[in-house]
């Protein structure tokens, strides 16, 4: 009974196998959407800095990661470098640093929107501890000590065909996202001032890509353009089968805006079908949020 309990409200768990600490020494943390009515438990994740004297306090809830913030002693969520810049900021930058490439990459990690496919013990385990089935195995237990047992053979074969089925199902549904999901390609960035090629699972929020003017590939993150213009297929984002034309951010002292400025930004998984520049044969644009921070990212989030 204790494990059925512990399993259906996360409260419970709490509430039995741990004990009220300030948040700061907390291993595991409640956390409860008033929205939805959810409660999620999380680990918080301790890792040392590389080359500082400190320890870094996380957890990760629904794809989004919270990081200890000592100014406020709360958990915050990470903050997108965006977030803090002005238009003219992006100009500034001209190619990231071994360290700073490092760094971006602990903080934020892969470019890559990753979705898991549950084992199958997990989801039949899962499956049997809802209280619909517990309560057929009840039935089928109580048929049983009555010596129906047609009755109790065909509730357990059904029972037993239903967990199958919704297994099945949740398992397909996961595959198809995950494959539908699943992109990376070879990308050009300016890297310690040197052109280099490399994939996109390893682009960071900072990186200057160069974006091939002759079009039909697909972009691989949220970036604003700093130099040229482009022609873009937004319809996997927007469902607009018209093209949009993606221009060049001013150079001036204004404060970004991510929802508001959408006219300069190339979001990941839409389709560049042509560029225009007046240097060469590329397009320059910012990285500005990969993975799960971007909007197709947030799409991922809220089916999931």
């Amino acid at each position: 009974l204790a494990i059925v309990l512990i399993t259906w409200k996360k409260e419970i768990k709490m509430k039995l196998l741990y004990k009220p600490v300030q948040l700061v020494q907390a291993k595991s943390v409640l956390l409860t959407d008033h929205r939805f009515n959810q409660v999620f438990e999380e680990q918080v994740v301790r890792e040392k800095c590389p080359n500082q004297n400190k320890i870094e306090l996380y957890f990760v809830n629904k794809k989004n990661k919270y990081v200890w913030d000592e100014t406020i002693q709360m958990f915050r969520k990470l903050r997108n470098i965006d977030e803090s810049l002005n238009q003219s900021d992006f100009f500034k930058m001209q190619g990231l640093s071994p360290h700073e490439v490092k760094e971006r990459l602990r903080e934020y990690g892969e470019n890559i929107i990753k979705i898991s496919v549950p084992p199958v013990l997990h989801l039949v385990i899962h499956e049997g501890l809802n209280p619909f089935f517990l309560f057929q195995a009840y039935t089928v237990i109580l048929w049983t000590l009555q010596f129906y047992w047609k009755f109790a053979v065909i509730i357990a074969v059904t029972s037993v065909i239903s967990v199958t089925v919704s297994v099945w199902e949740t398992r397909r549904q996961n595959r198809n996202l995950r494959d539908k999901m699943k992109s990376e390609s070879k990308v050009r960035v300016i890297r310690n001032n040197r052109e280099v090629e490399l994939s996109s699972k390893e682009l960071v929020p900072g990186d200057q890509v160069l974006l091939p003017t002759n079009g039909g590939y697909t972009v691989e993150c949220d970036s604003v353009l700093v130099e040229g213009s482009c022609v873009v297929n937004e319809s996997m984002l927007t469902g607009e089968s018209i093209p949009v034309t993606k221009v060049t951010i001013p150079d001036e002292q204004v404060k970004f805006n991510y929802d508001q400025q959408r006219q300069y930004i190339l979001y990941q998984g839409t389709e560049v079908m042509q560029g225009k520049s007046r240097q060469g044969n590329y397009c320059k644009a910012v990285v500005i949020r990969t993975g799960f921070l971007t909007t197709k990212g947030e799409l991922v989030r809220a089916i999931l």
